[in-house]
């Protein structure tokens, strides 16, 4: 009968006083006190007084010897009776089987020795088998050596002393073994323990711990591979308990199917030169996972799944330390159902093999070495909590809510920010840099939602290997949410180019580093009216991009902001310190947008294309529906060719740009713009005019000044006009480079060129 409790009710010394005399008082008979008893015979009944010297059963003061004379040797006594014994050791091949009755022995057992004879071994034992007592032995202090077992045979033993096991010795078989020891070692383990197809149980009734790896380094292993050919049945090895008495430093095997419990309350550590072997299993239907379960484990040594068909679930709190790790076979499998901290451990998965953090894990600094393939990944699937540094190479997942407490950099891979389905959230409260491949399994794209905010530290940088390439934050229901700290202005987004298809949320004052896209059908929207979002590199707004509240869109000196045409801001303020421009992605317009406020810096340039006298399909205006706009900084206008050649405007044309509500424009624009095209220099005037209808600014033509040996329209003759006109020397009909108008790109017109170098004239 297994027993499995490992409750404290009593101390572990009273406990062994009850049993044994419980065990005194079921004995019939007793020996006098000190005498030595030897088995003389071979096989028999422990009952058979005349297999015993001298003549009579042994008692509670008779040291016993089994395996001292000749007879013998290499095999079985059968306890058919209850018997308290002073001493018992058992040598020279022999075994003891307590099938039917129980043995309680006051004082030390030993069991020591291990005969060979042909091809069979016959280790000195103790079989603990179940018989018709609750407990099958009760003993004190347990020594083995020299290859001796301790068996168990579905029984139950009950140590009040130290129990050691030497090298090459054994604890075997299926039962229960409890240790009421108040010692500081309860077992001390230098040989093997191997649980058979029903399993071990080991309580620590006691204050005495068990220590697994002995004294001597290396010659301890725990073998829990085993398994009924008659049914499913296997094995396990369950300690019940504080804890180990130290970390443990040997070997364990654990198969398929099989499991290993540490129900320590303290927890436990597999120390930097131990390895826990995780084997494979094969049949029809395939045996379960292997299971390791219990208190903490804190994983210092190596994890090992071997074989494709390895397949472990870790029902246990995980800490896996700086020397820890995890190696996973190609095609095996590890499920961490529990809490789990990576804390430096690196972990290398084969091809097809998976790494699945099902509870909720802490990331810390670690490395996580993946084969290629589309099966191939650590997976986290649990709560995400990251602060450290992550070297990653193949594939990382995370499918669970995920939070950046502290700084993270995540070094290579591809890391799946959104996991499989696309609906993972991220709280970035601290800097989440990527240095990646890719920010999902396949492609760029984020489909979850993400936060960054909370204090000056929160920033996500996403550099991506490729230089050229962009993330997307995709579909229309993903979400990007910036939060600010009141009006400080703070960087929350960097790196690589950023496309928008889904929300971004603006809160507080926001800056954007990166180039930026807000892509046809995203959404902006600003929290409060003075919610902000600066823009610091290229950034492009769709004409479809929806804008809701009263924030602003800021355009840093740095910036270029392009407005497709149709842009409408609706409520939201536009601030140029930069270069604006209305107009497609890839050029300048022509194209109309609109915005409530506009507010333009002494550092800003506004961009203007004109190819026509029409607004919007042939020239650009910007229309503002609030009050109080602040003109300043520079205009440049650019000359389109819409088809019919570059746009020539006349002196004396006029195009109006802007337009306000009446009395809402104060500041202007720097006088006087410049263009240079082929041929010569147009000089522009700026008008601002307040009328009953609207406030207007206009560009006119004022003056025009040719320079036709200026080909490239650089404002300068010089070499690269000299090349051009080389470039096309001879027949020419109509080329910009026949000055002489002769048709023929000769001397003629070199001469021409030569006598016009330099700056060309504005006067």
């Amino acid at each position: 009968m297994q027993i499995t409790t490992h409750h404290h009710s009593r101390s572990g010394a009273h406990t062994f006083r009850l049993l044994l005399a419980g065990a005194a008082a079921a004995l019939g008979s007793a020996a006098a006190p000190g005498q030595l008893k030897s088995w003389t015979a071979g096989h028999g009944s422990w009952s058979s007084a005349g297999h015993w010297s001298p003549i009579g059963l042994p008692g509670p003061g008779n040291q016993v010897f089994i395996g001292n004379l000749p007879a013998a040797e290499n095999t079985s006594v059968t306890l058919d009776i209850n018997t308290v014994i002073g001493t018992l050791a058992v040598t020279d091949g022999m075994r003891i089987i307590t099938s039917g009755g129980q043995l309680a022995v006051l004082g030390t057992t030993t069991l020591s020795g291990y005969n060979v004879v042909g091809q069979f071994g016959h280790p000195s034992r103790l079989t603990i088998a179940d018989g018709p007592a609750e407990i099958d032995a009760v003993l004190s202090s347990v020594a083995l050596s020299d290859g001796a077992w301790l068996q168990l045979q579905g029984g139950a033993l009950l140590a009040g002393g130290a129990m050691t096991v030497g090298p090459e010795c054994a604890i075997n078989g299926a039962g229960t073994l409890s240790l009421t020891a108040n010692a500081p070692v309860a077992l001390l383990l230098d040989g093997f323990l191997s649980p058979g197809a029903a399993g071990i149980v080991i309580n620590q009734i006691g204050t005495g711990r068990v220590d697994l790896d002995g004294a001597v380094a290396g010659e301890s292993s725990i073998n829990v591979t085993a398994s009924s050919y008659e049914g499913p049945q296997y094995a396990h090895l369950t300690i019940n308990g504080t804890g180990l008495a130290d970390p443990m430093d040997d070997m364990i095997l654990l198969g398929r199917g099989n499991a290993l419990r540490m129900n320590l309350s303290e927890g436990w550590t597999l120390g930097p030169g131990a390895a826990i072997k995780v084997f494979g299993g094969s049949g029809n239907p395939a045996p379960p996972a292997s299971e390791l379960t219990g208190g903490e484990f804190r994983l210092k040594g190596t994890l090992d799944l071997l074989s494709s068909s390895s397949l472990l679930h870790v029902h246990a709190p995980i800490i896996c330390s700086p020397s820890a790790d995890v190696l996973l076979a190609p095609g095996a499998l590890c499920l961490l159902m529990d809490a789990a901290t990576i804390d430096g451990a690196s972990c290398s998965l084969g091809a097809g093999s998976s790494l699945r953090f099902n509870g909720p894990t802490v990331i810390g600094d670690g490395t996580f070495a993946v084969d290629a393939g589309p099966s191939a990944a650590v997976q986290f699937n649990g709560a995400s909590v990251w602060n450290g540094t992550v070297g990653l190479a193949g594939r990382a997942v995370v499918n669970g809510p995920a939070s950046v407490v502290g700084p993270t950099v995540i070094d290579g891979g591809r890391f799946d920010l959104d996991g499989f389905w696309g609906e993972t959230e991220w709280s970035v409260v601290n800097s989440l840099v990527l240095n990646v491949e890719s920010i999902n399994s396949f492609n760029n794209t984020f489909a979850g939602a993400m936060s960054v905010g909370g204090n000056g530290f929160a920033r996500l940088s996403v550099n991506l290997d490729d230089p050229a390439a962009s993330w997307m934050v995709a579909p229309i229901t993903a979400k990007l949410s910036l939060g600010g700290i009141g009006a400080i202005m703070v960087t929350r987004v960097d790196g690589s180019p950023l496309r928008m298809f889904g929300q971004l949320e603006i809160s507080g004052a926001i800056r954007i580093a990166s180039d930026t896209a807000l892509e046809p059908g995203s959404l902006v929207v600003f929290a409060t009216p003075t919610s902000r979002v600066r823009f610091a590199g290229s950034t492009h707004v769709a004409a479809s991009t929806g804008f809701f509240g009263e924030g602003r869109l800021e355009n840093q000196s740095t910036g270029t902001l392009t407005l497709a045409p149709g842009t409408n801001l609706a409520l939201t303020d536009l601030l140029n310190s930069g270069t604006l421009r209305i107009g497609p992605a890839n050029g300048a317009g022509p194209g109309i947008a609109s915005a409530d406020r506009a507010i333009f810096e002494s550092s800003a340039t506004w961009r203007i294309a004109i190819g026509g006298h029409a607004p919007g399909s042939e020239h650009d205006r910007l229309v503002l529906g609030g009050a109080q706009h602040s003109l300043a900084g520079a205009l440049e206008v650019d000359l389109l060719d819409l088809g019919g050649g570059l746009f020539a405007p006349e002196v004396g044309d006029t195009f109006t740009v802007l337009v306000a509500p009446p009395t809402t424009l104060s500041g202007s624009f720097v006088e006087g713009p410049i263009t240079t095209v082929p041929g010569g220099s147009y000089l522009w005037q700026i008008g601002s005019h307040t009328g009953e209808v609207a406030d207007v600014v206009t560009l006119t033509v004022a003056e025009f000044h040719p320079c036709p040996a200026d080909l490239n329209g650089d404002g300068a003759v010089d070499g690269a006009d000299l090349g051009l006109l080389l470039s096309a020397w001879g027949g020419c009909a109509s080329c910009p480079g026949d000055l002489s108008g002769d048709g023929i790109l000769d001397g003629a017109d070199l001469g021409i060129l030569l006598s016009s170098w330099g700056a060309c004239p504005m006067s």
